[in-house]
């Protein structure tokens, strides 16, 4: 594997002080990546690493790195935090492929400062990226901790957690500039580890976005990931992005 193949990735892993330590995120990166399933995901993120122009992606890598998630993670909920990180590159791209420009990360200085910036035409357009993961029963069941099972059906609680991210992104967005377009990039990562009900979550949280009047002013936009039982997901209430 050459550096280069993965230029930008090496780059936040350039970023650690000691990277080969067992506590940071990228040990035994180029170790792992000669597994074909976890090259394929590192391939993926790459390519969309490589979407950000220079000086986004220097605020980028200044963001990840005055962030501490490379090296602290949760002793349940692994590296979270950093992947959801990871994840508003997505965002940035998103923007690009609208045509957007002066596309720009903001800094945190708030909880109520959305991710992303940009501009289309006159009209300033905000984006606030999150990521939803699993529940806390999923993450015991993984730690080894409780059994259980996964349903072809969310569970009770769910369309509530995602209802009160989208309130965040929206509100986020409002108190930054109240006259911008506003979208919310939503990744979600289901107890269903192997994405067999995909479909089937869809579905549901497709229905439950049809009451349009619980989410006024503001685009909702799912980002798929591929997975082992991957197929190409449609909404009628919502912008879908399948990975390719």
């Amino acid at each position: 594997m050459s550096r280069m193949e993965f230029r930008r990735t090496n780059e936040l892993r350039d970023l650690i002080e000691e990277p080969g330590s067992s506590s940071t995120y990228f040990q035994n990166f180029h170790d792992s990546i000669r597994n074909e399933s976890k090259r394929r995901v590192w391939l993926r993120r790459e390519k969309e690493f490589q979407g950000l122009n220079q000086i986004a992606w220097d605020q980028f890598k200044t963001k990840v790195k005055d962030s501490n998630y490379l090296t602290v993670n949760s002793e349940l909920r692994g590296w979270e935090q950093l992947i959801g990180l990871l994840n508003e590159v997505r965002g940035y791209n998103y923007l690009k492929n609208l045509d957007c420009v002066d596309i720009h990360f903001l800094p945190n200085e708030s909880n109520e400062t959305p991710d992303l910036e940009g501009k289309f035409a006159e009209e300033i357009i905000l984006c606030e990226v999150k990521t939803l993961n699993i529940s806390d029963e999923e993450s015991e069941r993984r730690n080894g901790l409780v059994a259980g099972e996964v349903l072809n059906f969310l569970p009770e609680g769910f369309m509530d957690k995602l209802g009160k991210a989208i309130d965040k992104a929206h509100n986020q967005c409002f108190s930054f500039k109240p006259n911008a377009r506003r979208i919310v990039y939503i990744n979600i990562n289901f107890d269903d580890f192997l994405g067999e009900s995909k479909q089937d979550y869809y579905k549901q949280i497709d229905q439950y976005l049809s009451n349009k009047e619980n989410f006024p002013d503001i685009e909702i936009v799912f980002h798929i990931e591929q997975g082992c039982f991957h197929s190409s997901i449609s909404m009628e209430n919502a912008t879908v992005i399948n990975e390719g």
